[in-house]
């Protein structure tokens, strides 16, 4: 740029602040605001005309009942009034109109159910408007609903949890569903084919204790439930070593014969939850070993089977699962 037009600029900058500081430039100010807030105040004085959106909550809706028509979410209502009402009527979040279902008779024989709207307006919408507004008309003023009623059955609930444990910590007993089992609304040909309902997949963080959350159900197209949401526990807790030893039980051994095993008692380990510690007794537990395999044995050992043991202890095993045997004819007494 020349020197030549920034002298320009400058001279009219000075020439501009010179102005805006001089009496005459603040009583053009001071008019020019008067005369915008006299535009103001006569823009809000004058009548106008305003669509206004009440929003409509239906509670209650029995499940059973399926809607072939949408159901309008909202009145619309509209008034007329000055503009400072207006204002407030354009910023100001509505109370909702309350459809409540156990109100009206909605098993009748018809497939159509109508619900006049002039008693919904006086309970819920006229209290929410200036007396100094005019209504000028509000839409619907009737709403028509077209109902199907579903079938329904009762289906037990599984839940879909990856449960991921700190260590040492397990799952001390079954995962439970509260409640166990829901009652499914939907037509006929899908309801069949349905054994039961999975909740929503939850996978879980390091957990060392008991988890209680809540799970929304996984529920088919075109199907409603009731409820549409369990609770689901998780019971967690830490686990300690402990072991045990047992005595070991000969199948299928006549009357006429003995057997003695060398060890006569093998030493069972595993993790058990501290809740169930004290609780463990020899006779939760079963060591076999079959008298029709030693008969038939070629060998000087053979292995002991643990049959049974408690359902809460984890990893059991035996540290020595070998046994020599004797076997011993008993004369009848």
């Amino acid at each position: 740029m020349h020197s030549k037009d920034k002298n320009k600029i400058t001279r009219f900058l000075r020439k501009m602040k010179a102005f805006l500081i001089t009496r005459d430039a603040l009583i053009f100010l001071f008019f020019l605001i008067c005369s915008a807030i006299f535009w103001f105040t006569n823009t809000l004085n004058k009548t106008y005309e305003l669509n206004v959106e009440f929003p409509i909550e239906y509670v209650n809706v029995p499940p059973e009942l399926e809607f072939t028509t949408e159901l309008p979410s909202s009145f619309s209502v509209k008034l007329k009034d000055k503009g400072t009402s207006m204002i407030f009527y354009q910023h100001k979040e509505f109370d909702p109109v309350i459809i409540n279902f156990n109100d009206y008779s909605v098993y009748s024989g018809s497939n159509t159910w109508s619900i006049p709207t002039t008693a919904l307006f006086e309970k819920f919408i006229k209290k929410q408007i200036d007396q100094s507004s005019i209504i000028m008309n509000y839409y619907p003023e009737e709403i028509v609903i077209e109902k199907k009623l579903l079938d329904s059955k009762k289906v037990k609930v599984e839940p879909r949890i990856n449960l991921n444990l700190q260590k040492q910590y397990f799952l001390c007993d079954k995962i439970a569903t509260s409640p166990d089992s829901i009652t499914l609304y939907g037509y006929k040909e899908i309801l069949d084919t349905l054994k039961c309902i999975y909740t929503q997949a939850y996978t879980s963080d390091k957990l060392k204790d008991t988890l209680n959350t809540i799970l929304l159900l996984d529920i088919p197209e075109h199907c409603k439930a009731n409820p549409n949401k369990i609770n689901v526990t998780a019971p967690i807790e830490f686990y300690t070593e402990s072991d045990i030893d047992l005595s070991i039980t000969i199948k299928n051994l006549p009357e006429n014969i003995s057997v003695k095993t060398i060890p006569e008692k093998l030493n069972v380990s595993f993790l058990v939850g501290l809740s169930k510690y004290k609780e463990i007794r020899p006779s939760d537990f079963i060591l076999s070993l079959d008298y029709e395999v030693l008969r038939k044995s070629d060998s000087n050992s053979e292995t002991v089977t643990l049959e049974s043991y408690p359902t809460y202890i984890k990893n059991p095993y035996l540290k020595n699962n070998k046994v020599k045997w004797l076997i011993e004819f008993v004369e009848p007494k």
